[in-house]
């Protein structure tokens, strides 16, 4: 006898949740934006992070240089959401800038943030001993030194996947809704976990000086 046809099954999935974009800027550019730090206006209780030295950063100087990746994002974004006019939309950082020099037992507790729309990080520097240790870590969690994003829509984890993890390399960004939760693990050795965050606004019918 011979066996059945077997049977096709068609099936879809929708992509859903916050999109969370991810790309990698270049050796030059960070070395730029390394320089151009100037660290002279704490910003500490704006934060949540238990981190000893947060700073102002140069808003001017990451909207002017970041603007190809905020491009970029919007395609993403476009694609993702399946909404064609954000194609015609900008994003603008949102007044302020900061930067964070984050050492040994140091961290950022899971929070999100109010100040816009959406939120980026870019990662200037990860120590070497700091890709040691994460290396040789065995647990189950993020590992030192990691940021995991956090979606809260369902807290029962089941088969529903709510988290992503990421060790950073140096040249990172990741651009998310402000509104979702993240975190950043601590971590033992020495020398320090360099990144550059801001929040950012939506701007449907921007002024000329905000499409460069």
């Amino acid at each position: 006898m011979k066996d059945k046809k077997e049977q096709i099954i068609h099936w879809t999935f929708p992509y859903w949740g916050p999109l969370l974009f991810k790309s990698k800027i270049p050796l030059n550019k960070i070395k730029y934006f390394l320089k151009k730090a100037v660290n002279k206006q704490r910003y500490n209780t704006k934060l949540a992070g238990h981190i000893q030295k947060e700073f102002v950063y140069p808003a001017e100087i990451l909207q002017k240089e970041l603007y190809p990746y905020f491009k970029a994002y919007l395609n993403a974004a476009t694609k993702f959401y399946n909404k064609q006019q954000l194609k015609n939309h900008v994003l603008s950082i949102n007044q302020v800038a900061w930067i964070n020099y984050m050492k040994a037992g140091e961290f950022n507790p899971p929070h999100f943030h109010t100040g816009g729309d959406l939120s980026f990080v870019v990662y200037l520097q990860i120590p070497k001993a700091l890709e040691r240790e994460h290396k040789a870590y065995k647990g189950t969690a993020c590992g030192p030194g990691g940021i995991e994003f956090i979606n809260e829509t369902h807290r029962d984890r089941g088969y529903n996947v709510n988290s992503v993890t990421y060790f950073p390399e140096a040249g990172d960004m990741f651009i998310f809704p402000a509104n979702l939760y993240h975190c950043v693990y601590p971590f033992q050795c020495k020398g320090e976990r360099i990144s550059i965050s801001a929040n950012l606004k939506w701007l449907e019918n921007p002024p000329m000086e905000h499409r460069t």
